[in-house]
């Protein structure tokens, strides 16, 4: 009896330290926040993270300082570029559908090659006639 309640037990431990060694892999690590200025009267934001708990993933988010915009007055897209600057996934352009201060859009998961990752976002904002596109800051490499 003692000696199966000693491996339930170990069994146990096992479980509980391989659930936390695979919790403390996942990561993400973000971008500084880049100002992209005033456009149409309003200022702008945006910043950028990259995850690797299923593979690579990118989120992006633009905001406007201080408010909201109107609808279709931001619109954002996001990359995920491997060491060798190849571009392995992105996510369509997304614009913002209500009145609100900010709009973020996430790529799907990159499960390729093991390699650094790091993701940039593309920022769209409206200047009374057209589309301005602006860059975010790239984030800091992440592996997966």
């Amino acid at each position: 009896m003692f000696k199966n309640s000693r491996i339930i037990f170990l069994a146990f431990v096992m479980g509980i330290f391989l659930s936390l060694s695979a919790m403390a892999m996942a990561e993400s690590v973000a971008s500084d926040t880049t100002n992209l200025g005033t456009v149409g009267g309003y200022s702008y934001g945006a910043n950028g993270l990259i995850f690797n708990d299923s593979g690579a993933r990118g989120y992006s988010v633009i905001t406007r300082s201080g408010g909201t915009v109107p609808t279709g007055y931001m619109g954002i897209s996001i990359y995920v570029y491997n060491s060798a600057g190849a571009c392995v996934t992105y996510s369509p352009w997304s614009y913002n559908t209500s009145s609100i201060q900010s709009i973020g859009s996430f790529t799907s998961w990159y499960t390729g090659s093991h390699d650094y990752y790091r993701s940039k976002g593309s920022c769209k904002m409206y200047n009374g006639s057209n589309y301005t596109e602006k860059p975010s800051n790239y984030t800091p490499y992440l592996y997966y």
